[in-house]
This record gives C-alpha cells, structure tokens and sequence, in this order.
C-alpha cells in the first residue's frame, strides 16, 4: 500500500482498531531484504517515547532494518557469485526466452481455466521460470513486482480447475522457498506471497477470501524456534489478514488464537532486536482481538490486559492491547472484574499522560495532539466496545457501583478527547488538559484501590 493512501481516522472503535495495523511492514521488510544495502546504525530511541513531536504511530513502531537480523552488506561488497552460498534456479537464456515466449500460452490457459493437455508444460513454466526467478540473487529488487505478477495471474484465472490448482502449485513451491537455502529477500518475499494466496478473488462487491490452506504454513512460520525475525514478521502479515477476514473452523481458531497466546504472554522482548520483536508481539494481540474471544478461562482477556499494563513495552504496543480488548466478545463470558481490567486502562492512560507532558517539556514542544488522542480512543475502545455485540468492559459491570466508577472514568477519558476535537482549542496549549486527565485517573485508581479494587 503506498504511503499515501494510508489515512488514520478516529470516528469510532472499528477505525481506531484499524490504526494499529502496519500494512506497509511487507513494504519494509522487502525494502530491507530485498535491496539489502548497508544502512547505518542508529541510537536506540527509549522505549515508550515518542520520535517526534508529530509523530503519530498508533501501534509499536514498525521495525527498523537493523532489528529485523544481521546487518547485510552492499551487494557490491559480496563476494563473487561463485563463493555465494545461497541456493538459486538458474536459467540460461536460451530457456529464459523460451518461457517468455510461452507467456501467452500460459495466459490463454489461465483465462480459459482448464489445461486442455497442457499441464505439464504450465507447472514447468511456473516452478522453473516463472517462480524460479525469484531465486536469483540479481533479481532481489524486483521481487515485489514479481508478486504482484504472480497476484495478477490468479485474477486472469479467477476460478475453477487451473485456479486451485496454481494455489496449490504456489503453495508449496514458495514453503519450500521460505524454508530452504536461498536468499533472505526470496524468502521473506515467498512468506508474503503466501499469505497473499486466496481461495476467493474478490468480487465487485466482496471481499477475496484468503486461501484456508496457507494459515498452517504461517503459523508454523510465526512459531518455528529457529525462524529468522524478518520471516517471522513477514508471516504475521499473512496471519492477521486471516484472522480479520474471520476463520469459520473452530479447530482452526482454536490453533491460531493458542499461537497467538503464546507471543503474546512471553517475556517482553530485549537486546538489539527488542523493537522488531516487540512488533510481532503486538501483531499476535491484535489478531486475538481480531479472533474475539475472551478464550477459555479467559485467557485471552487476561493476556491482552497483561500487555495494556505492562510498562516494560513501549506505548504503542500497549495501545494495540486496549484496542484489542475493545474487539473481544464479553456475551457469555464468566469471571472477568470489570474494574480489575478498566484499572489497567487507566493505569495505561495514566503513563502516557505524564509520558507525553514529559517528553514535551524536555524537547520544548507542544505536545502531540494526534498522538495523545490514539491512545485515548484506543481506551475508549477498550471500554466501549465497537459495535456489533463488541459491547466493551463497560459490559460486564453488573453493580450500580460498578457501573458508576466505570462511567466516571470512561467520561474523564472522553472529555479530553472531544477537547482535542474541538477545533477551537487548536491554539491551546494541551498539557495542561492532559496532565489534569492524569491526576484524575491517579485519583480513580485510588479511590478503587481504597475500595478494595486493583490495578
């Protein structure tokens, strides 16, 4: 997606939720592995602070290349082609112009949806040029453009026989591809284009369906002990397009939401490639919130609420968590202390309050309106709930005092909020406002710690 058409809004919980997603980590990733060109390394920011004063990323900052693995030098600076030890598919080019003759062959056979003998002569073609290519060392920048190739011949094909079979053919070339020896941008490209596949195009007005048989091979992906971080992120991708689409098999869920969990309740990532791996992380709370359930035991609750009040990670990704728990279905659910969780939301907002009102006082600089207000809309997502039986934590309050404490700081949240709405305070200096919200959830904490509650 280029960087233009991305747009943040903030109209309701849908939107804000929308927010933490980086759909442009593929584009990064390739960028990094694809080009591979030698960047310098940079002073760590501290965790949890902004940037810059404009700065408005409502998740964990997407990875730098540096987090994403080792540094990797200028292709000019690599050895010889011959003392490479990357595996390739090459070609001579008398076979290149052979398969690119064959190119029209091939398109009358996706078009026509049916090989009429010719299938033998198609999957040559597919795993020999067409997929081999992006084996090749030399042909790392141009591997994004080739999955845009390759999406472009299942849209020609639509449906039907050569359909599902290219799925299937694709499938295993590019988990083979993924796993094997070749080159890390082949590799991180083959897992993108895996969680690309679909079982469905899109239609005029429907969605595509993503590709049921490719989950397994990014879960194993995500999970594998020894998958490099880039191939761990890229197959996050894939993974959260599946669960926003929805995953009707509830065994499938069930193994998804368990891989979920397991990221998302390990140790805060640290050493040089905290950030990357504090990205992923956040990406395994987004997609339990995408997943809606509440798990059994509530797990997945209590998971994504350990993340909301974890000061160890940064902001953003604490923001990812409140969002997420606004996704989650509570009807039904058993057990959950709606105070208990909404004390760790205010805690969250507390920090980020005094965080902000910091950070703007040591850099001289206003604070970040746009910022500050992610973070509190992410909350009132929390809260609130978004719709569509999303009821939020709000929900669960059963007891008028319950339902009094809850109100009361779901409106300190909001009134600052619809302030940094108002255009009439644009001129306003907004530290103030944000440093008095905090006092106001320190007090609430307070006083539901003097009630006996928690945080």
């Amino acid at each position: 997606m280029p960087p233009q058409m991305l747009r943040v809004q903030f109209t309701n919980g849908a939107n804000v939720f929308r927010a933490c997603r980086f759909p442009f980590l593929a584009a990064i990733v390739v960028g990094v592995v694809a080009c591979q060109t030698s960047m310098a390394q940079r002073p760590p920011i501290p965790r949890g602070r902004p940037t810059a004063p404009g700065e408005g990323s409502f998740g964990p900052e997407a990875p730098k290349p540096e987090e994403l693995g080792p540094k990797i030098a200028d292709p000019d600076e690599q050895p010889p082609k011959a003392d490479r030890r990357y595996k390739e598919i090459p070609l001579t080019k008398a076979e290149e112009n052979k398969y690119k003759r064959q190119l029209f062959n091939i398109r009358r056979i996706l078009m026509a949806g049916k090989f009429d003998g010719n299938r033998e002569m198609f999957d040559e073609f597919m795993k020999r040029y067409f997929l081999g290519r992006w084996t090749l060392w030399d042909n790392r920048p141009s591997l994004p453009g080739f999955r845009k190739d390759l999406r472009n011949f299942f849209r020609q094909a639509k449906s039907g026989e050569v359909y599902d079979h290219l799925n299937a053919l694709v499938l295993e070339f590019m988990n083979d591809l993924a796993h094997g020896e070749y080159n890390m941008a082949a590799r991180v490209n083959a897992v993108l284009a895996i969680g690309e596949l679909n079982g469905v195009e899109a239609g005029v007005s429907s969605p595509a369906v993503p590709y049921p048989r490719s989950l397994e091979p990014l879960l194993d992906a995500v999970g594998g002990a020894d998958s490099p971080d880039a191939i761990r992120a890229a197959a996050m991708v894939g993974v959260l397009r599946h669960a926003e689409a929805g995953i009707g098999d509830e065994n499938v869920r069930r193994s998804v939401s368990e891989a979920m969990l397991r990221l998302a309740t390990a140790d805060p990532p640290t050493g040089p490639s905290a950030s990357g791996r504090e990205w992923i992380l956040a990406q395994a709370v987004e997609a339990l919130g995408l997943l809606g359930s509440t798990g059994d035991g509530n797990r997945v609750f209590e998971a994504i609420s350990g993340v909301v009040s974890d000061s160890r990670l940064s902001d953003r990704t604490r923001c990812v968590g409140a969002a997420a728990l606004g996704h989650l279905n509570y009807a039904g659910a058993a057990g959950i202390d709606p105070l208990k969780g909404a004390a760790k939301l205010a805690r969250f907002i507390a920090d980020c309050c005094a965080e902000e009102v910091r950070w703007s006082k040591e850099a001289a600089q206003p604070v970040s309106r746009r910022r500050i207000k992610q973070r509190l809309e992410a909350a009132l997502t929390a809260l609130g709930g978004v719709g569509g039986g999303r009821k939020g934590i709000v929900s669960l309050a059963g007891k008028p005092e319950q339902q009094t404490l809850l109100a009361e700081m779901q409106k300190s949240i909001k009134d600052l909020a619809d302030l940094l709405d108002d255009r009439r305070s644009e001129e306003q200096d907004m530290a103030p406002p944000i440093d008095e919200l905090r006092g106001k959830l320190e007090a609430w904490l307070g006083k539901l710690n003097g009630e006996g509650g928690g945080n």
